[in-house]
C-alpha cells in the first residue's frame, strides 16, 4: 500500500514542475504557480540542520503550518493545506541521519522528500552537500537508503550530469538501486552555468537506462511559451519536465491559454506575499528577478528596490487597499500584545524589527537613552542571547523592573538591541519620537495600529507606568517627570522664565520706531552673534526631535532676531538713501563728514539675549550634537555682550536703550538659571546643563555692567534738559535729516542763487548750528529753530570765503570755525571743530586755513551788502530773457 502511494506522486507523464530556487520558491510564489497550472512545486533547498529541532505550529490567523525553532516566532518553513499534496520538500544534506531527522519533521505535511545532489554553489560544495555528493557514491547510497527505509513519503533526488554519458548513467542506476521513486537531471555539469547548452542527449540516455520516472531540467533558455515545456520534455525523452528561470520570468507560463501581463502577475504575487506575511527582502528579490528582462518597468522596479517595508512595496504597485484590508483582518483575529508575568517583573514583547532606513541618526537606543536622562531615570540595560542553530540574536532591555523584547531573531546583534528598544518606546507611549514610516511598518509586522485608537492603549501607556510619582499633565504636555517639590519649583520658575522671554523685544522695537533709526545704537556684531546663538538652538531642537512646544519657542526666538535685524538694515538703508538724495543737491563729488569732538552718538545695549532658548529648546538634549550646539551658543551669547559694552564705553552714552527690555531680559536669564539649579542635585545633571547654565548666569553678570553704564552716562548727560535735536554722527544721515524736515533749496535759498556745492556746505553749517540747540520738543518749534538757525548761519558765513571754498579746487579742505549761538556772540567757550572733506582732491593740494569771526559789525555788514548786491545782479540777468520771451508771446 505504501509503495502504491509513493509511486502515485510521479505517476503518469507530462507533468509541469516548478524547480527548487533559493529565495524564490517560497509559499507565495509556489501558490501562484499552482494557480497558473503547475502540477508539482518544490521548496527551496533547506539545510537539514535548520529543520532539526523545529516545532510544528498551526497558525490559525494565516491558515498555515509553521515550522519554528524554539524561541523563534518567524518560521523557517511555512506551508498550507492548498499545496500539501503537490509539494516536494528538498533537503540539503551530507549526512543520512541528519537528513532523516529533518525529513521526519515535515513528513506529514508534504507530498514528497527530495535530496539536493546538484547545487553547484560554493556554500553547498564546502559543506559536502549538493553537487559535492556526485563524486561520493557511497554517501549517496547511505543517505538515500536511510530515507527510503524510514520515510513514508516518496523519495527523489536531483542531480547534474557528469562529464561523460556513461558516468551519468552509472550514477543514475546506483540511485535507482537505493529505492527512490524518481530522479531529476539537470543537463549541465557542476562547472557549467546557464549560458552553456543543456545536454539533452545525456538525459535521454539516462531515461532509456533506468525504469523510474526521469524529470528533465535545464532547458529554460529555449522555453518561451507554454507549448515549449512539452517540446523540451519530448526532446529529452523524459517522463516529466521541470522549469526554473522560465517560471521566474513569467509564472503564467504554466497556463495553457496564454500569458498574463507582467503587472498582473506581480500584483498577484504581492497579494500572496501580504496574505502570508512574506519577508520584505525576499519579495523585493523575487520581483527584481521577475523583471530582469522587462525594460519597460525600470522606474517602478527601482522604486520597489528602494522600498523598506511591505507597505511601501504596495504603494509602488498601487495595492495599498489590499495591504490595509489584510491588516484589519489580522487585527480582528490576532492579539497584538503578548504580556506575560515573570518572577522578576513584567515582560512586554512585540513582533517588531529595526529598519535602519527609517531612523537615520536618531536610533531607538539613542531615543530611549535620551528619554531616561530627561526623566532622571536609570539607564536601560540590554541583554542579548545568540541561537546556536543559525547564530541569530534576540535581545531584551530592562527598565524600571520591566523587560521589553522583540519576538524576532535577527542576524545582527546591534539591530537586535535596537528592536528591543523599539518595543520599549512603544509600550512607554513615546511613539511621537518615532518616524512616521516606522509606525506604518509596525502596523503590519506587529499589528499594533489598533492600539493607537483604543482606550486600552491609553491605559497601557498611562503616566502611572512611566512617571508613577510625577504630575501627570506636566509629563503629558511637557515631557518632564516632576516628582519632587524642588523639581516642581524648578518647573514653575522655568515656565515664568519662558513667559518673560516672549516680551522683551517689544519695548526696544517701539523705541527704534520712535527714533527712526537704530543702527547708530546697536552693534552689528552683537546682533549677528545673538542670531547665531538662537539659530544653533533651533537647529539642535529640530535635529534632536524635541517636543513641538520647544521647537515652537525656538522658532519664535529666531523670528525675534530676524525682526530686529530687518529693522536694523531697513533704517540703515533708508538713511543712506536720504543721504544720497541730499548729496544729489551737489555735484556728487562732495562728501561732508562731521566728527564733533563733543557729544557723540550712543550705542544701545540691546540686551535681547535668548539664553533661555537653551533651556527651552535644548532642555534634556544630551546627545553629542545638541550638547556641542549648546556650548557654541553659550559662547555666542556671552561674546555678543562685549562689542556692545565697548561701544557704550567708547561713546560714553547709552542713549536709545529701553530699560524695560533690560529688566525683563535680566529677569528671564536669572529665573532660568535658578530653575536649572533647582532641577537636580546629581553631578551628571549639572554637567548636562552646564553650557546653558553658564550662558544665562554669565549674561546676567555682564548685564549688571550694562545697567551700570546706563545710570552712569545718563547722570552725566542729563538727558531731560540737554538732549540735542540731532544725535547721529553719520554725516550723510545728518544731511538727509536736515533735508527731510527743512528742504533748504526750495525754501530759504529760493531767491538766492547759490551753487549746489555751496547749498550743501550751508546744510553742514545748519547742522553744526542745530547740534547745540536744546529743549526743542514740538515740530513747530523745530521748524522755527531750523529757519532761524539757517538765517543766522547765512549772515555769519563770509560770502567771498565760502564761495572760494566750494569753487576753487585748490582751496583748503579743512577749516576751523568758531561757533556763534547768536549774531553778537563774543564768547569762545562754545567753540568746536568740524571737518569738510572734498572728494577727488589731491593730497598734495590739501591745506588747512582758520577763519575766525570777529566782533567787527561793520565788516559783517559790508560782506552781507556785497553778497546781496551780487544776488540782485544775478536776478536782473535772469529776468531779461524772461521779459523778451513774454513780448514774443
Amino acid at each position: 500500500m505504501d509503495e502504491v502511494c509513493k509511486k502515485h506522486l510521479w505517476s503518469g507523464t507530462g507533468k509541469r514542475i516548478l524547480a527548487p530556487m533559493v529565495r524564490i520558491s517560497t509559499l507565495a510564489f509556489r501558490l501562484m504557480c499552482l494557480d497558473y497550472g503547475a502540477d508539482l512545486v518544490f521548496t527551496e533547498e533547506i539545510v537539514d540542520q535548520k529543520m532539526i529541532g523545529c516545532k510544528r505550529k498551526i497558525n490559525e490567523h494565516l491558515g498555515t503550518i509553521d515550522f519554528c525553532s524554539e524561541g523563534d516566532n518567524f518560521p523557517r518553513f511555512r506551508t498550507c493545506s492548498k499545496e500539501n499534496n503537490k509539494l516536494v520538500f528538498q533537503i540539503g544534506t551530507s549526512d543520512g541521519e541528519k537528513a532523516l531527522a529533518a525529513a521526519r519533521v515535515v513528513e506529514q505535511d508534504v507530498a514528497g522528500i527530495d535530496v539536493n545532489m546538484g547545487c553547484p554553489k560554493p556554500f553547498s560544495l564546502l559543506g559536502g552537500m549538493g553537487a559535492a555528493l556526485l563524486e561520493q557514491r557511497e554517501k549517496v547510497r547511505s543517505i538515500l537508503t536511510m530515507l527510503v527505509q524510514n520515510i513514508s513519503k516518496p523519495i527523489s533526488c536531483k542531480i547534474r550530469v557528469l562529464p561523460s554519458v556513461q558516468d551519468t548513467v552509472d550514477l543514475c542506476r546506483l540511485i535507482e538501486e537505493c529505492g527512490v521513486q524518481a530522479i531529476t537531471i539537470h543537463g549541465r555539469t557542476t562547472s557549467e552555468r546557464a549560458q552553456h547548452p543543456n545536454r539533452d542527449d545525456f538525459i535521454a540516455e539516462v531515461t532509456r537506462a533506468v525504469r523510474i520516472p526521469v524529470i528533465c531540467n535545464g532547458g529554460s533558455s529555449g522555453i518561451r511559451q507554454h507549448t515549449d515545456i512539452e517540446k523540451f520534455r519530448l526532446k529529452c525523452n523524459a517522463t516529466h519536465a521541470m522549469i526554473a528561470r522560465a517560471a521566474i520570468v513569467n509564472p503564467s507560463i504554466f497556463q495553457s491559454d496564454g500569458f498574463d501581463d507582467f503587472k498582473t502577475v506581480v500584483s498577484r504575487y504581492i497579494s500572496y506575499a501580504v496574505n502570508y506575511e512574506e519577508c520584505v527582502q525576499l519579495v523585493k528579490y523575487t520581483i527584481q528577478r521577475m523583471s530582469r528582462e522587462r525594460h519597460d518597468f525600470v522606474k517602478i522596479i527601482q522604486e520597489t528596490a528602494a522600498a523598506a517595508t511591505m507597505y511601501e512595496i504596495c504603494q509602488v504597485w498601487g495595492m495599498e487597499k489590499i495591504y490595509e484590508d489584510r491588516v484589519i483582518s489580522l487585527q480582528k483575529s490576532m492579539e497584538c500584545n503578548r504580556l506575560r508575568k515573570t518572577f522578576e517583573g513584567e515582560t512586554f514583547s512585540l513582533k517588531v524589527h529595526y529598519v535602519r532606513k527609517h531612523f537615520k541618526l536618531k536610533t531607538p537606543k539613542l531615543l530611549l537613552h535620551q528619554w531616561c536622562r530627561e526623566t532622571n531615570r536609570r539607564q536601560p540595560v540590554y541583554h542579548t542571547e545568540q541561537r546556536s542553530s543559525d547564530r541569530k540574536f534576540n535581545s531584551y532591555v530592562t527598565l524600571d523592573n520591566k523587560h521589553f523584547k522583540s519576538e524576532l531573531w535577527i542576524s545582527n546583534k546591534r539591530y537586535s538591541e535596537h528592536s528591543a528598544a523599539l518595543v520599549a518606546i512603544i509600550y512607554l507611549g513615546l511613539t511621537k519620537l518615532l518616524p512616521e514610516k516606522c509606525l506604518n511598518e509596525m502596523s503590519f509586522d506587529c499589528n499594533i495600529s489598533a492600539f493607537f485608537n483604543t482606550m486600552f492603549w491609553k491605559l497601557l501607556v498611562s503616566n502611572d507606568s512611566v512617571c508613577p510619582k510625577g504630575v501627570g499633565w506636566i509629563y503629558e504636555y511637557f515631557g518632564e517627570c516632576v516628582e519632587t517639590d524642588m523639581q516642581l519649583a524648578s518647573f514653575w520658575i522655568g515656565i515664568i522664565s519662558l513667559m518673560i522671554w516672549f516680551f522683551p523685544l517689544f519695548p526696544q522695537l517701539y523705541t527704534n520706531y520712535k527714533r527712526g533709526h537704530c543702527n547708530d545704537a546697536l552693534s552689528i556684531y552683537f546682533l549677528l552673534l545673538w542670531f547665531l546663538g538662537d539659530s544653533l538652538n533651533l537647529t539642535g531642537a529640530v535635529l534632536t526631535k524635541q517636543l513641538p512646544t520647544q521647537i515652537f519657542v525656538a522658532i519664535y526666538y529666531v523670528f525675534q532676531d530676524l525682526i530686529i535685524l530687518i529693522q536694523y538694515f531697513y533704517y540703515k538703508m533708508k538713511n543712506e538713501w536720504r543721504s544720497h538724495f541730499a548729496r544729489d543737491l551737489g555735484s556728487g563729488s562732495l562728501r561732508c563728514f562731521l566728527i564733533p569732538a563733543a557729544v557723540q552718538s550712543l550705542a544701545v545695549s540691546q540686551f535681547f539675549e535668548v539664553d533661555e532658548v537653551d533651556g527651552a529648546v535644548f532642555h534634556g538634549s544630551v546627545d553629542q550634537l545638541g550638547y556641542a550646539m549648546g556650548i557654541v551658543s553659550c559662547i555666542c551669547y556671552i561674546s555678543s555682550r562685549f562689542p556692545q559694552l565697548y561701544k557704550n564705553f567708547r561713546r560714553k552714552s547709552t542713549r536709545g536703550i529701553n530699560m524695560w527690555m533690560f529688566y525683563l531680559i535680566f529677569a528671564a536669564n536669572f529665573t532660568y538659571g535658578l530653575s536649572v539649579c533647582l532641577g537636580g542635585v546629581d553631578e551628571d545633571y549639572f554637567i548636562r546643563h552646564m553650557p546653558w547654565l553658564l550662558g544665562s548666569l554669565g549674561c546676567c553678570f555682564l548685564d549688571i555692567f550694562t545697567i551700570a553704564q546706563y545710570f552712569l552716562y545718563r547722570s552725566s548727560l542729563n538727558d531731560s534738559q540737554d538732549t540735542p535735536i540731532l544725535q547721529t554722527t553719520d554725516d550723510f544721515h545728518v544731511l538727509s535729516y536736515v533735508h527731510t524736515f527743512f528742504p533748504v533749496p526750495n525754501i530759504l535759498f529760493k531767491k538766492r542763487k547759490f551753487s549746489n556745492k555751496r547749498i550743501e556746505l550751508l546744510c553742514c553749517h545748519v547742522l553744526f548750528e542745530l547740534r547745540h540747540v536744546t529743549g526743542v520738543k514740538k515740530k513747530e518749534q523745530r521748524w522755527v529753530t531750523l529757519r532761524d538757525s539757517t538765517v543766522r548761519v547765512l549772515k555769519w558765513i563770509p560770502v567771498t570765503e565760502s564761495e572760494s571754498l566750494v569753487t576753487n579746487r585748490k582751496a583748503p579742505a579743512s577749516i576751523n570755525i568758531t561757533k556763534l549761538t547768536n549774531e553778537n556772540a563774543e564768547s569762545s567757550q562754545d567753540s568746536t571743530d568740524y571737518i569738510l572733506d572734498f572728494e577727488g582732491q589731491e593730497s598734495d593740494q590739501k591745506a588747512s586755513s582758520n577763519f575766525s569771526e570777529t566782533n567787527d559789525d561793520s565788516n559783517v555788514k559790508n560782506e552781507q551788502a556785497a553778497l546781496n548786491s551780487k544776488e540782485d545782479e544775478n536776478d536782473k540777468l535772469s529776468e531779461e530773457p524772461e521779459m523778451k520771451r513774454r513780448k514774443n508771446l
